[in-house]
């Protein structure tokens, strides 16, 4: 329980000096990047928004906390054999757990409701976005449509049902360039697979040494219908390294805590262990260890902010899109209605 206790008091300063860095990154970056937040929303508005992008660091710390805390209380204890060290390990995942439960929890349920926060203020703060989404039903409809095209905003459920349509997408698009390949003769096949890359999605080259077909049909299948399935396929696995990309980013700091707080606790055993110089290497790792954790953190925090920038395009085309169909669906609707009227 001795571990236990100073596993805690070090994770609890820790966690509060990087939470208060988070801000300190965050204060460097806002007026670069959100310098005109408090002259758009409301003051509350722009500290909710402030607030949310803040918090968006707050995992990242929680990992890197228990890996410094770790480094501490290890070295506090003086922990001389392998039993020994394997107790105390063990002893300290009685705090790991369920902070890695916590951050779990944080990734993918509740970031994804303040990020759906964030865009809903970004929406209010962009000049672009039309004034036609005043109006609170013709709005969710929008920002339903914004959302589905925003893997930041899926839901846990959403995001690996998607994930899973879109493998099966994908393979069924290369499925149908491997049959339509293997219609074609060797030179067309070659150059098939060459100029769309198939080799690149793991579609092996084959062909037919008597083709069955005319050579119309088959200069239809090469330049029209494998194009049009190739091009499926690489948009569909673009959309999937998105989506992969976002679960990875979800549970990186759940995976992440178990090897900061495992690393730093067996670094500290074996320079306590095995080295003549112990002291002054132990130091020198603990500096390292705080210098970069404070790197990634700070890099983590302005990937998040600097990811941002991209989110009032992201709007803008959405909602034009979703405007522009609406207007299109109701001057059709006019249309229809004049015509009639002409008929009578």
């Amino acid at each position: 329980m001795d571990l236990l206790k100073k596993l805690c008091k070090y994770f609890i300063i820790t966690l509060a000096i990087l939470f208060v860095c988070s801000f300190v990154v965050l204060v460097d970056k806002f007026h670069k990047i959100e310098y005109d937040v408090f002259d758009v929303l409301e003051t509350y508005k722009a500290l909710k928004y402030f607030f949310i992008l803040g918090a968006s660091a707050f995992t990242a710390s929680v990992a890197y906390s228990i890996g410094i805390a770790a480094l501490f209380a290890f070295d506090k204890l003086k922990v001389q054999t392998w039993k020994d060290f394997s107790r105390k390990l063990a002893a300290g995942l009685l705090l790991v757990i369920p902070l890695s439960a916590m951050v779990y929890y944080c990734d993918w349920f509740v970031y994804p409701q303040m990020k759906k926060e964030y865009v809903c203020l970004k929406l209010e703060m962009t000049d672009n976005v039309p004034r036609d989404i005043d109006n609170n039903r013709t709005y969710h409809s929008y920002f339903n449509t914004i959302k589905n095209d925003m893997p930041m905003l899926l839901s846990k459920a959403r995001l690996t049902y998607k994930l899973d349509s879109l493998k099966n997408a994908f393979d069924a698009a290369t499925d149908t360039c491997r049959m339509y390949l293997s219609m074609l003769p060797d030179t067309m096949a070659a150059e098939a697979s060459n100029k769309y890359r198939l080799g690149s999605m793991g579609v092996e080259l084959t062909y037919t040494s008597q083709p069955t077909t005319s050579k119309d049909s088959l200069i239809y299948i090469q330049k029209v219908l494998l194009y049009q399935y190739a091009d499926e396929a690489w948009d569909t696995q673009a959309e999937i390294r998105e989506l992969a990309n976002e679960y990875s980013i979800r549970t990186r700091y759940t995976a992440g805590l178990y090897i900061s707080y495992i690393l730093s606790a067996l670094v500290i055993f074996l320079f306590r262990r095995y080295n003549p110089i112990k002291k002054i290497l132990a130091v020198l790792a603990i500096l390292i260890v705080l210098s970069y954790m404070y790197k990634v953190f700070g890099e983590v925090v302005e990937e998040y902010i600097e990811d941002t920038r991209s989110i009032p395009r992201k709007i803008s085309n959405a909602t034009d899109r979703a405007i522009l169909n609406e207007r299109l669906k109701v001057e059709t609707g006019n249309d229809t209605i004049n015509e009639h009227n002409n008929t009578k």
